[in-house]
């Protein structure tokens, strides 16, 4: 089930069990009653190379894993063209900023949550469902087991995942501490970019 990482994110996931495929996890059972406490990153395998899409902390990981596969397809979270996932140079904050700035969507957005929403339009969009259908298929996730677990512990050791592979990268979420110093990120809209 646990392959080795040899991607360019490497260094990123050092020490990090995994990855795992949405059918390892399925597989072996993996649910909210599996209870592992620590970080994870989830994201996609194409063409041999992982791309984070997500970097997060918490006392259940595989709770958090089913969540975000169900908050992302229900349109949570912002939803990228599949082209924009695999791209190495991707930036979400730059498309978020675009976005907010014209509430036009950019090239490279599908879906931005932002309130309520028409949810025949987002159920019906073919591309929508393309990425959706994408992220499933082409699923890993890494976790690392903090014992003793606790959320300032758990909140560096995320932050430092993520500056290491490039917040830019991420769909994101509020903030990501980093450091030993937890630095509060107003929706992506202070991250110095690459």
């Amino acid at each position: 089930m646990a392959k080795s990482v040899s991607s360019s994110i490497n260094c990123s996931l050092s020490g990090l069990i995994g990855p795992y495929s949405l059918t390892d996890l399925i597989n072996q059972k993996l649910n909210k009653n599996t209870s592992y406490s620590g970080i994870y990153v989830w994201g996609v395998l194409h063409n041999s190379k992982y791309y984070p899409i997500y970097v997060g902390k918490g006392k259940n990981i595989c709770e958090r894993l089913f969540q975000h596969l169900i908050r992302f397809s229900g349109g949570e979270y912002l939803i990228p063209e599949k082209s924009e996932i695999i791209n190495p140079n991707r930036n979400y904050p730059l498309l978020k900023k675009s976005y907010l700035k014209t509430t036009i969507l950019p090239q490279g957005l599908l879906h931005f949550p932002i309130g309520s929403f028409d949810f025949n339009s987002f159920e019906k969009n073919k591309s929508i469902n393309q990425t959706k259908k994408f992220i499933r298929q082409n699923f890993f996730a890494s976790w690392k087991v903090i014992p003793n677990y606790t959320d300032l512990q758990s909140a560096i050791e995320e932050g430092n995942l993520a500056n290491k592979i490039g917040k830019q990268k991420l769909i994101g979420t509020r903030y990501k501490a980093s450091n030993n110093n937890l630095t509060f990120i107003n929706d992506f809209l202070t991250i110095n970019f690459e």
